[in-house]
């Protein structure tokens, strides 16, 4: 599989100022991503930094052993691997009516169903559903579930902003152990299927309107995370493959994307 940039939907909303919220940052970008690290245009990307700055950060961080050098990538030092970088937890799911009210309004919107999901055990899981008032309704998923990244649209919008080594890996597993329901099982067309998912989301900041599961129709996008980090939730609209047709998919994402740009508001 090529490898695929993810250059969008992660560019922070304002980059921190002073030089330890710079340090800090970085340090955590690293450690979301692991050791693959990331390159300096990608740092420059997802911390919003001037490229200069951001440079003579890493220099200086590289000098004290917090990071180091892996050919055209930075990483996290190996003095500094054990130190705790905790997940923090999106302020949207703790807001948690402030958020379903944001949901159902994009579902009553639609006419359509809407899930609300997040990163957990290597996967991502469904936390929320709420229903528009179409009376045509597809149930594919149910709250609470977990699933792999790579296994459906809620997974794919927060998959793309993790290094390619990752993505990689996510898509492979899931072409190696298909979900029984899917159109395809072809090896092949799998990974067509979900590089076209990827792409549509590094190009677009959204994915969709690829069958996947038959008679059912999908859009999902991320929500931007705070200042620089990996995205950690997203939205997903689903509904009967006749009620999303391929002219009507862009409007649903933008719906979904307006829906986005409020939790993010809440924090992302």
């Amino acid at each position: 599989m090529p490898e695929l940039r993810h250059d969008g939907p992660v560019t922070p909303l304002t980059p921190p100022t002073g030089v330890l919220p710079r340090a800090a940052l970085v340090m955590r970008l690293l450690h979301e991503v692991g050791p693959a690290g990331l390159r300096l245009s990608q740092l420059v990307q997802r911390t919003g930094l001037p490229q200069p700055t951001a440079h003579r950060l890493l220099a200086d961080l590289a000098e004290e052993g917090a990071v180091t050098r892996r050919g055209a990538a930075y990483a996290l030092g190996d003095r500094w691997g054990p130190v705790g970088f905790e997940p923090v937890t999106p302020r949207c799911l703790i807001e948690r009516e402030a958020s379903r009210a944001v949901v159902q309004a994009a579902a009553d919107e639609l006419g359509d169903t809407v899930y609300l999901a997040a990163r957990a055990a290597g996967g991502v899981a469904y936390l929320l559903r709420c229903d528009g008032d179409s009376p045509v309704r597809v149930f594919t998923v149910e709250v609470g579930e977990v699933k792999r990244l790579a296994a459906g649209y809620a997974g794919i919008a927060l998959l793309a902003s993790l290094p390619p080594e990752r993505r990689r890996a996510e898509v492979d597993a899931v072409v190696a152990r298909p979900p029984r329901r899917w159109n395809l099982t072809d090896d092949g067309a799998l990974h067509d299927l979900l590089d076209t998912l990827l792409r549509q989301m590094d190009e677009q900041g959204w994915c969709g309107g690829v069958p996947v599961v038959p008679g059912v129709a999908g859009v999902a996008c991320g929500v931007l995370a705070r200042t620089g980090s990996i995205p950690q939730v997203s939205l997903t609209a689903s509904a009967a493959e006749q009620r999303m047709p391929p002219g009507r998919v862009p409007e649903v994402a933008e719906v979904l994307r307006a829906a986005a740009t409020r939790l993010a508001e809440i924090g992302g």
